[in-house]
């Protein structure tokens, strides 16, 4: 709930609220909203009256705390019994984290049972269009780029995070989107929500049992005829605790 989400925030509400009522009766939700600060605005529920007044409790505020918000969300998932799963709603572009970084986040992501839906909404025109924005001119013929507060060019920052929502996807065998409209915000939703209801669970136990902390590659296979299976494609073997 960055200051570059500011003009879209009743259809995030709104689409927020819909995927709410998509998911299974039993399924249980907690709400998250982040600008500079990381705001837990529900905890894990079912109620969805609680959700609601949740999602419509959200305001605006400066600041993109992305990678604070990520590290909190997997570290309270962690310690939840279940199948778990994060539903990201971000332009991806971090500018307030303290003490915590994309690496270090992708690496929880990957230390996790947590599948990862990024949807990366669209907030670069915003960007430019707003008159508080920072820019320089360089050249012979005076081009104009926008910049981020940290003095990096917006490009490279979008096309950065891009790349970053994509691989937390993949580690995590979620599934990334972009989206530039609440038309397609609300068309994401209905498709991470279809995943969620049409999961199934694997699982096995490995011969080597050494907690030795190495990647260890996983692949599944279907036989049935035109059928593509998303799964991860390694995972961190941790012994069970007693």
């Amino acid at each position: 709930m960055s200051d570059s989400t500011r003009f879209k925030l009743e259809k995030i509400q709104s689409t927020a609220i819909t995927f709410v009522d998509l998911l299974r009766p039993g399924d249980r939700v907690l709400v998250m909203a982040f600008d500079k600060r990381v705001q837990m605005l529900a905890e894990a529920t079912d109620d969805r009256s609680v959700l609601r007044a949740a999602i419509h409790r959200v305001r605006g505020g400066g600041g993109t705390s992305l990678y604070m918000a990520l590290d909190s969300a997997i570290g309270i998932l962690n310690r939840t019994a279940g199948r778990k799963a994060i539903v990201l709603l971000t332009d991806g572009v971090d500018t307030a984290s303290v003490g915590v970084t994309s690496e270090s986040t992708v690496r929880a992501a990957d230390a996790s049972h947590i599948a990862i839906y990024p949807v990366q909404y669209d907030t670069y025109g915003d960007f430019a269009d707003n008159p508080g924005r920072e820019t320089y001119a360089s050249g012979d013929y005076g081009a104009v780029a926008h910049v981020t507060k940290s003095g990096e060019p917006a490009s490279a920052a979008y096309k950065r995070a891009t790349l970053y929502l994509r691989l937390l996807a993949d580690k995590t065998s979620g599934y990334f989107q972009y989206t530039d409209s609440a038309k397609n915000l609300a068309r994401s939703f209905e498709q991470i929500a279809a995943q969620l209801r049409q999961q199934y669970t694997l699982g096995y136990y490995p011969k080597d049992k050494a907690a030795d902390g190495t990647q260890r590659q996983i692949r599944v296979e279907v036989v049935v005829p035109k059928v593509t299976v998303q799964t991860r494609k390694s995972y961190i073997y941790k012994p069970h605790k007693n």
